[in-house]
């Protein structure tokens, strides 16, 4: 009879932590209407190129059989916005101030929802001017996709 209390305790307890854990863990369902569009962030008159300095240029090449839709590509002083990619689509270049660099972070639209561009860390990374290719492609993770950078291919002009 002493025992009943006890495993009655641990029960409670247990289903406790669990319940906590629940809903500390849930993720979060959004409205899509609610959610903030992807845009690129407007980069500040003090932290622009010099004048006459070399930015980079960047397009955004489709390999998968899905489009891409509303792309941004974020780097560590700008964000620059592709929008939809057609599946073997391949973006017109778009200015990159202080240059590109081997890997970026990317946000997108999946489903109704926005996929913010994830932080990447560029420490030691030192971003090079001229004219480059994105190559990339969608891949599952989990329930949901990503954005995975194939390749990057400096274009010759």
């Amino acid at each position: 009879m002493t025992g009943t209390p006890i495993l009655f305790k641990g029960m409670f307890g247990t289903f406790t932590v669990f319940l906590l854990l629940s809903i500390g863990c849930r993720s979060e369902q959004s409205n899509p209407r609610e959610l903030p569009p992807i845009a690129p962030r407007p980069v500040p008159v003090s932290a622009r190129a010099p004048v006459g300095a070399r930015s980079g240029r960047l397009r955004i090449q489709n390999l998968g059989a899905e489009p891409i839709l509303r792309l941004v590509v974020a780097f560590p002083e700008e964000t620059v916005l592709y929008g939809d990619i057609g599946p073997g689509e391949t973006t017109k270049y778009q200015d990159v101030i202080h240059g590109v660099y081997g890997h970026a972070a990317f946000g997108w639209v999946w489903k109704r929802r926005t996929m913010p561009p994830r932080t990447i860390d560029w420490v030691g990374e030192r971003p090079s001017p001229g004219d480059f290719t994105y190559q990339v492609t969608t891949e599952p993770y989990g329930q949901t996709e990503y954005v995975r950078l194939v390749a990057v291919v400096r274009d010759v002009p």
